[in-house]
């Protein structure tokens, strides 16, 4: 049997199909007949996965290659986040047990004072590059601007419904790189309410031809850039003491705290890393829920966060501030690759469902209503750190999960969880979890 990257095996003679070839059923009949699967019991689960899926097989089997079966997270809601005036109900997708929760103490916190968010224009960056030795930036340059209304048409051939719909090319900019090596022309693109890739990547592969005609020489590369400097999102809470009150502690001593620790992350790499991962717990759920690249949006924001060349380099997307007047001010800056239209996100019922429930009505408000979720994430996040610690409420949070992962099923979960949270922090452990489950079964079976 050959690997599965080869033929597969299925079917005689000249009409041996690939694996890729296959339908979902037989890729996992040939990955169980390489021993790749672990056992019965995984195969099982795999199939299983697959027929009873939330995505009709066929959907599943034509989203991505290779497709065997389907994987599936759990979907809540943030209720009450309060930005620029309007209440919104968002949804993330996550397997963490505290984010969720955390995101919703923190729209409680915000709620009284509410968010206020703003984005720059949503636009998307190209480039076309040439080695500089056969292209110099000065000529390129000189080019462009000779015959950019001709490039300005192309590009609008190029994606003509986009154009119609008001977006599309808006700016062509020719700049060498730092050591000289390269010469890029850079575009802007306007990709209306989409996250954009697609659209930049058509553009800039139409230009790149005229630019190879021109110049005689073969570009490196056309492609997006997923950086977003040009296309950041700000959100912004002033908050009483008492809003962030947290029972037995001085409510301005803990202010004071919060914003010792926002100077820490500013000062400490290692504590801007999971100041910000912690942000991104709740903006990266979303975005998943929404049916967005997470890859993408990822990638932008932690190039953002090391371009400050402060410190470390690396920073914190937020900072918390104690203002003359005793209140609390908190700030988050990042750029947001995201769109409400297009995408993976019109091929998946879920996601389509997920944003409407977020009743984001363009792309700007649904990258108001993330910077404000991650700032709520990281004002529940480092409250706790300021005030109680955040390991007793994440710990209290994962019994449901170690009581799952040890067999309970139904109503035992609660059961069982509620043992676990009621034994000392060393004996919650995944053996215990497991004696407790055989304790139960046993008692319910009269054994």
């Amino acid at each position: 049997m050959a690997g599965v990257g080869g033929t597969a095996g299925v079917g005689a003679g000249s009409g041996v199909r690939k694996f890729y070839q296959l339908s979902a059923s037989e890729r996992l009949d040939v990955l169980r007949e390489q021993g790749v699967l672990g056992g019965v019991e995984e195969y099982e689960a795999f199939a299983r996965a697959q027929s009873h899926g939330i995505l009709a097989p066929d959907v599943a089997a034509h989203l991505i290659e290779n497709q065997v079966s389907q994987y599936a997270l759990p979907l809540g809601v943030v209720p009450g986040l309060r930005v620029n005036g309007r209440e919104y109900t968002v949804p993330l997708v996550v397997e963490e047990a505290s984010v969720v929760a955390a995101a919703s103490n923190g729209a409680r916190m915000t709620a009284r004072a509410g968010i206020h968010a703003e984005s720059e224009l949503h636009r998307v960056l190209g480039e076309v590059v040439f080695l500089s030795d056969d292209v110099s930036a000065d000529y390129a340059q000189e080019v462009i601007v000779s015959r950019e209304t001709f490039l300005f048409a192309r590009a609008e051939e190029a994606l003509p419904s986009m154009h119609a719909r008001g977006g599309g090319l808006e700016s062509l900019e020719v700049r060498a790189t730092p050591d000289g090596r390269f010469t890029r022309i850079l575009l802007t693109v306007n990709p209306c309410d989409a996250m954009g890739a697609n659209a930049v990547n058509t553009i800039s592969e139409a230009l790149r031809a005229v630019f190879e005609d021109w110049f005689g020489a073969q570009a490196l590369v056309a492609i997006l850039s997923n950086a977003g400097d040009d296309s950041v999102t700000t959100a912004e809470v002033e908050l009483e003491p008492e809003d962030v009150a947290v029972r037995g502690m001085d409510p301005r001593s803990l202010v004071e705290r919060i914003a010792l620790l926002s100077e820490l992350s500013q000062s400490d790499y290692l504590r801007a890393v999971t100041h910000n991962k912690g942000i991104m717990n709740g903006v990266s759920s979303a975005v998943l829920a929404s049916g967005n690249d997470t890859r993408a949006l990822e990638a932008s924001v932690h190039a953002f966060a090391a371009q400050s060349g402060v410190g470390e380099g690396y920073q914190p997307l937020s900072t918390w501030t104690v203002l003359d007047n005793g209140h609390l001010f908190g700030r988050i800056r990042l750029p947001l690759q995201v769109g409400i239209v297009g995408g993976a996100a019109s091929s998946i019922p879920l996601a389509k469902a997920a944003r409407a429930m977020g009743a984001y009505e363009t792309v700007t408000d649904f990258k108001n209503v993330l910077a404000a979720l991650g700032l709520v994430q990281n004002l529940s996040a480092i409250r706790a750190l300021a005030g109680p610690g955040i390991q007793a409420g994440h710990m209290n949070l994962q019994m449901n999960a170690l009581a799952i992962a040890a067999g309970a099923s139904g109503e035992q979960i609660e059961r069982i969880a509620a043992q676990l949270r009621a034994l000392p922090a060393s004996e919650r452990t995944a053996a215990r979890a497991r004696e407790l489950v055989e304790q139960l079964n046993s008692s319910e079976n009269g054994d």
